[in-house]
């Protein structure tokens, strides 16, 4: 009598699901977004400011010692004037890093990559990835002449 119980519960589950009865989709005529206005900003998901910024590109295995990290960053320099950066730190889950070195400078839309060298000492080097990390940079831009 139990086997018939088993295969009784089953049977309901399986036709009646966990979560009742699945909807039915909607037909794709739904109107389109009424265009922007002169009053609002038009959005864009991929409009980035138009200030210098870095980001990791990949993190890879340190040349002499296993345990360091080589950790790739790309600058970027949006603006339309040249820019000089000064410092800039890493910030990851398991530490951060600043490094202020001879200053370097990227002109008006241009990007450069450096590669910066990370040793046990400076955080916790498993939890560096380029996704939940970030370069934050100190940079002065110049004014071009109109």
């Amino acid at each position: 009598m139990r086997r018939g119980v088993w295969v009784f519960a089953i049977f309901v589950t399986s036709v009646w699901g966990c979560g009742g009865a699945a909807k039915q989709p909607e037909p794709a005529t739904a109107a389109p977004a009424p265009a922007a206005s002169g009053d609002e900003p038009a959005e864009s998901s991929e409009a980035e400011p138009a200030v210098p910024r870095a980001k990791i590109v990949e993190v890879m295995p340190g040349k002499e010692s296993a345990d360091d990290r080589r950790v790739k960053i790309s600058f970027h320099n949006p603006t339309t004037s040249s820019c000089t950066f000064t410092s800039y730190t890493l910030v990851w889950p398991g530490g951060r890093k600043t490094v202020e070195e001879k200053p370097f400078e990227i002109p008006a839309g241009g990007s450069r990559q450096r590669v910066l060298l990370m040793h046990p000492n400076d955080g916790d080097l498993g939890k560096l990835r380029p996704e939940g990390s970030e370069i934050e940079v100190n940079a002065g831009c110049s004014n071009a002449p109109q």
